[in-house]
Formats: structure tokens, sequence, C-alpha cells
């Protein structure tokens, strides 16, 4: 009998220095991150905020694909791709370094971006703040 176990990829930072001072309602786009046919992943956000929001408000993550390996959708901090909602990672009342993680969301098979939307409420600190990744995908073994 097959056993489906799931296979991960390797940790990278795709966002950094971008977060820094990041604005209540502002945005932060990845670059291009290269498909690597890998299904699904966790994102890893690690933040500071200038002053401690209010608990449970959310900065939100999206995808934004593309159809043919070159032009990317349209996508603001005003109007994010709407088809492209990853999830929200929810913010503690804290002005304390945060670790939050959103498990699971759902890949391109495309290259594509990730962005993020600040809407905690609070600025970001001015610096140390990273968006990791880590890739997975099932195998059937």
């Amino acid at each position: 009998m097959a056993t489906i176990k799931l296979v991960a990829g390797s940790v990278s930072t795709i966002l950094s220095a971008g977060l820094d001072s990041l604005a209540n309602d502002a945005a932060d786009t990845s670059s291009t991150i290269t498909s690597t046919r890998d299904q699904f992943a966790n994102l890893e956000l690690a933040v500071t905020f200038a002053s401690a929001p209010t608990a449970d408000r959310t900065v939100d993550a999206y995808i934004v694909r593309t159809v043919d390996g070159t032009n990317f959708e349209d996508a603001s901090a005003s109007r994010p791709p709407a088809s492209g909602f990853l999830g929200s990672f929810a913010v503690n009342n804290s002005a304390s370094a945060q670790r939050l993680v959103l498990e699971g969301v759902t890949l391109d098979v495309k290259d594509f971006k990730i962005m993020l939307v600040n809407k905690s409420g609070q600025a970001f600190t001015s610096s140390g703040h990273t968006l990791k990744i880590l890739p997975f995908s099932p195998s059937v073994e």
C-alpha cells in the first residue's frame, strides 16, 4: 500500500529590507520566486511593531501570479489580487518581536511573487523583519 508523505524544500528569505518601517495599509512584494513545482508552503513572518497593534489585526499575504512567465497581474496595497489571497497573520497586542506562521498555503505552478499588506494599524519598526518560505509537496512512496 502506498504512503503519502510531505517532502520539504529549502527555507529561503523572500522579503526583508522592504519590510523595514512598513506603514499601516502599505505593501511590499517579493522578487520573482521561481516555481519548483512544490504545491504548498509554510510562510513565516518575523516582525516588530513601533507601537503595540490591537490584538488580532492582520498582515495579509497574497500570491501575485503570471500566466506567461513575464507579466504579473496588477497588485497594490489598495488593490491586492483578490483571487490571490493566501491568508492572514493575526498579530499580538505587543511591541515585542513576533514570529507568526501561515501553514499550507497553495502555490502556483508558474513563477510568482508574494505580497504582504500591513493591516495591523501600526507601522513596522525600522529593521529586523523577514518573510520566509518553506515549500513542500506530497510524495507517494
